[in-house]
């Protein structure tokens, strides 16, 4: 299977990897996302309990300083220079979406905050629209430790045929996954998906949650890479990314 790379390559400290555009509020709480301290969940009082710059909506550990956000991207600005397309597959942004067509392809966007931290929370946001009609397998997933070269990640998402999975892909195959009992809400047409993965050095979690829909869960497996950049990734699905957010944790 062919597959499509796009890479953000960034590099700096602290607030890092903003796709910040000056007037842009993902959550329209009246902050601009450059400043916001929860830019993907509206908190028009900034509250910040431990003082570590991550608001309480958005703080993994509320009353425990040592967070920091150190990638949020809200598409309003449109695709940033420095992404790297490879292979097959369109991207583009439409109004605040990075919007992905991979036909029944795979499509990647990657970011390296590497090394930042032991425990990182990756969450996105996604419309899905539809499937690609018939393709052999479909997913729209949450990645870490990805590897370019070799297409290697774990992943975290709604996968075939109604499940949310988690698990180690190289080369476009899944090895040693964690699969959810069936998730009918799994590929809702036109429904508003919120998905985390958590990556600890012992371990990885994974959950999703469909507006005025379920949330499904995934026990907690074991990683087998503890390094590579954070990402999307979608296969034989058409998405528009509202945002992706990582949160770096002691």
């Amino acid at each position: 299977m062919r597959s499509s790379v796009l890479v953000l390559a960034l590099v700096g400290c602290g607030r890092i990897g903003f796709g910040v555009v000056v007037g842009h509020d993902e959550d329209g709480d009246g902050i601009d996302d450059g400043t916001d301290n929860c830019p993907n969940i509206a908190n028009p009082d900034q509250l910040d309990s431990d003082g570590d710059g991550v608001g309480d909506p958005c703080d993994p550990h509320p009353t425990t300083p040592g967070d920091h956000i150190v990638l949020f991207d809200g598409f309003g600005g449109g695709l940033p220079t420095g992404w790297l397309l490879q292979g097959a597959g369109t991207w583009r942004v439409e109004g605040d979406d990075l919007h992905v067509e991979p036909g029944d392809q795979e499509a990647t966007v990657a970011y390296p905050p590497d090394n930042f931290a032991p425990t990182l929370s990756i969450t996105s946001a996604h419309h899905f629209y539809k499937l690609t009609a018939g393709a052999n397998s479909y997913s729209i997933s949450v990645i870490d430790g990805f590897d370019p070269s070799v297409l290697e990640s774990e992943k975290c998402g709604e996968t075939d045929p109604s499940r949310l999975a988690i698990g180690h892909e190289v080369n476009g195959s899944t090895h040693e996954s964690v699969n959810s009992p069936d998730w009918p809400d799994a590929f809702v047409v036109d429904g508003e998906f919120v998905t985390t993965m958590t990556h600890t050095i012992g371990a990885l979690g994974c959950t999703s949650a469909v507006t005025g829909g379920s949330t499904m869960s995934v026990p907690a497996t074991p990683p087998y890479r503890t390094s590579g950049l954070v990402g999307l990734r979608v296969r034989a699905a058409t998405v528009g990314f509202h945002y992706l957010l990582v949160i770096a944790s002691p």
